[in-house]
């Protein structure tokens, strides 16, 4: 779906915001713009940091919302895209390394 049709989805189904502090069309907005949201796969940032060559990986997890927030219906709509469930419930990435000495 694009933007317009995810929001009239919302708006249909009375989907809102969960703050309560913004209308759905303009938390969509935000939650989309490529400028807050880069929609790079979240198993991307463990590769990408898993390949340094010069640091020593502590740390490089996700961090994963509650598995109860991801209904399996909608899941099973995505896993048939590509979508896995560890995937769908990154919230964000966590990486700590220590910088290996130069030789």
């Amino acid at each position: 779906m694009d933007e317009d049709e995810i929001i009239a989805l919302c708006q249909r189904e009375r989907i809102v915001d969960p703050s309560g502090q913004n209308d759905i069309a303009r938390h969509l907005r935000y939650m989309l713009n490529p400028s807050y949201f880069n929609k790079t796969p979240a198993a991307r940032y463990l590769e990408v940091c898993q390949s340094l060559d010069r640091a020593r990986n502590l740390i490089n997890e996700l961090n994963l919302e509650s598995d109860r927030v991801l209904d399996d219906g909608p899941f099973a709509e995505l896993r048939e895209k590509g979508y896995t469930r560890r995937e769908l419930l990154a919230l964000g990435h966590l990486y700590v390394a220590r910088k290996c000495r130069e030789t």
